[in-house]
């Protein structure tokens, strides 16, 4: 890749401390970005995408109690609590699905944050002493305070 140009490649990592050092070298990749669990804009942006891929209006539903609701939760998980409301809200009579009907499934989720919290603090906590060189030329870039859980680690 190194002969390359005009190449743009983005990898992935749940935990980059699991990563042998020659995928993370110097040159390997010019950044490693952190992103932690999505904020409540996030989520709120999350909820609306997945209602929409379902045909549901997001704006039918309100966005900041699921955001709320669903505080620690990975994007995925917040999709597990939309196609939980809506099976729950089919299987009652058919009708359509509401807010309380995902924030109601979404309480019977237990996210990862909480099922791994020592791991996902100890995750954070690396991430906020380490620093990421920056191949691109700028010296050492300093790693986001945020650190990574399963939202993803962005290497390009």
């Amino acid at each position: 890749m190194q002969e390359q140009r005009d190449v743009f490649v983005i990898g992935t990592a749940n935990d980059v401390r699991q990563l042998a050092p020659e995928q993370i070298r110097q040159g390997r990749f010019s950044h490693i970005v952190f992103v932690d669990l999505p904020t409540p804009e996030d989520r709120r942006e999350i909820f609306a995408v997945h209602l929409g891929k379902r045909n549901r209006d997001p704006q039918q539903f309100d966005l900041d109690e699921l955001s709320s609701a669903t505080d620690g939760f990975s994007g995925a998980e917040i999709e597990a609590a939309i196609k939980a409301g809506l099976l729950h809200a089919f299987m009652d009579g058919e009708r359509e699905v509401t807010t309380l009907d995902i924030v109601r499934r979404a309480r019977t989720i237990q996210p990862t944050s909480v099922v791994k919290r020592e791991q996902i603090e100890s995750l954070r906590r690396w991430a906020r002493e380490h620093m990421a060189i920056d191949a691109g030329g700028a010296g050492v870039m300093p790693i986001s305070e945020a650190g990574v859980t399963d939202r993803a680690l962005e290497m390009h």
